[in-house]
């Protein structure tokens, strides 16, 4: 399955990270409240048993994303 991310902004205005194609379809993260520490996994949805199953994206490449969507605009 393919999973892609994109920002979005909500009604508030806040950039928000959207994996579209994750297991819920809802795995939407507001960037200012993310942290991307180390090289592990960034987990965008933790699972729900007989439901959802567990996904998770390789860290370095979501900070390489938002890195790269920052040098764009400005957040505050």
């Amino acid at each position: 399955k393919k999973l892609t991310m994109r920002v979005t902004n909500t009604d508030t205005d806040k950039p928000i990270l959207a994996f579209d194609g994750g297991p819920t379809g809802f795995e939407r993260y507001c960037l200012n409240d993310i942290t991307l520490e180390g090289d592990g996994e960034f987990c965008i949805c933790a699972g729900t048993p007989n439901r959802w199953p567990a996904c998770y994206v390789d860290m370095p490449t979501v900070r390489e994303f938002i890195d790269r969507y920052k040098a764009t605009v400005e957040i505050s």
